[in-house]
């Protein structure tokens, strides 16, 4: 039986980076109130441990207030 590789994975064992998603970043918003503006969904974010990338990520937002993680997560697909 042939076995099948996947050419992108890291033959080196070392972590493959996943790119910030809207999903991911509910991770580290436990805890927030809606509607929510763009400073304190990065400060939450900031304060649960998000990493620098998804930080950048949700810099990037528009800045106005945000009605609901859907709302968010629209957003953050936006983005690209």
């Amino acid at each position: 039986m042939e076995t099948q590789t996947n050419p992108s994975a890291n033959r080196s064992g070392a972590a493959r980076r996943v790119r910030p998603t809207a999903f991911l970043a509910q991770k580290f918003l436990a805890g927030l109130c809606y509607p929510a503006d763009k400073s304190r969904i990065v400060e939450t974010a900031r304060n649960h441990g998000a990493d620098a990338r998804m930080l950048r990520v949700l810099a990037a937002l528009p800045d106005c207030s945000y009605i609901s993680p859907i709302a968010l997560a629209v957003a953050i697909g936006k983005l690209g």
